[in-house]
């Protein structure tokens, strides 16, 4: 870490020395680099967003596409969940269930709401996968808990009616899987 980054960082000599006695160096430029990736990734995403809705742009699905894979490989899970709508439908990018479900399990694993209706709405209706009420168990209660979490978080700050937004409540919502468990439930 150069003494102009640890100037930013608000350090002194003596909190400059410590550090690079215990190593943390070189774990705080890592931790930095990091949050750096995924604030770029999630700036992809938002770029992916503009282009998919024409907003500001040329509506554009092969740039939202290109845009929301950037996020996706970033480690964005609202890029992971739009690059693979987008595969799903077939829009910017050719139409592949089979990449479809790996980004819908990559954003899934990170917690999100919406992936984890659609995985458990295509695995309830064995369309593009072998039907699998097990998997569409497990998806729709993973879904369930952290649906919960993210409410009962917001009413504990006061705070219900202005929940954080979620990769579900996009433009792309709409998937017919998606419906068919929403309505169910």
């Amino acid at each position: 870490m150069s003494t102009e980054d640890d100037n930013k960082a608000g350090l002194v000599p003596s909190q400059r020395a410590a550090l690079s006695r215990s190593g943390a160096t070189s774990l705080i430029r890592r931790g930095t680099q990091d949050l750096m990736a995924k604030a770029e990734a999630g700036q992809w995403c938002n770029l992916g967003h503009d282009y998919n809705c024409g907003r500001g742009v040329p509506q554009d699905d092969k740039q939202a596409a290109f845009w929301f894979r950037k996020a996706a490989e970033g480690g964005d899970a609202d890029g992971q969940f739009m690059l693979a709508a987008m595969y799903l439908e077939g829009e910017g990018v050719p139409h592949d269930p089979e990449q479809a479900i790996l980004w819908f399990r990559k954003s899934a694993d990170q917690d999100d709401v919406g992936a984890q209706i659609v995985l458990g709405s295509i695995y309830e209706a064995g369309e593009i996968v072998p039907q699998d009420y097990a998997q569409a168990a497990t998806w729709a209660s993973r879904m369930a808990l952290r649906a919960f979490d993210l409410c009962s978080r917001a009413v504990r700050r006061g705070r219900a009616s202005r929940t954080r937004r979620t990769s579900w409540n996009t433009d792309r919502s709409a998937l017919p899987q998606a419906l068919t468990i929403v309505k169910s439930a």
